[in-house]
């Protein structure tokens, strides 16, 4: 996949990947035909989250601001122990 791409892009390549997890369960389908609702809800479950991981990759990894980072916790100047705040004490009943 290319770092950056178009919209029309992204949507044909997200396209793309949701008519092969179509095809994988059909071809699945084929090859278990006495598969109960449940067993092809759970094969449907893993190419969903396949077919998830392909739509955010696209999302987030194909357009131009990927390319520059973004400012969060993770790479934040302020030290961990700077960024969390001191414990609070919570009043409720019978206190």
């Amino acid at each position: 996949m290319p770092r950056v791409m178009s919209r029309a892009q992204r949507q044909a390549a997200f396209l793309e990947e949701a008519a092969r997890s179509f095809e994988h369960l059909e071809d699945w389908y084929d090859q278990h035909p006495d598969a109960t609702f449940g067993e092809l809800g759970a094969e449907a479950r893993q190419q969903r989250r396949a077919l998830m991981g392909t739509a955010l990759a696209l999302l987030i990894n194909g357009r131009e601001e990927a390319e520059t980072p973004r400012r969060g916790v993770l790479n934040s100047p302020i030290p961990i122990e700077q960024r969390t705040s001191a414990p609070r004490e919570i009043a409720g009943r019978g206190s």
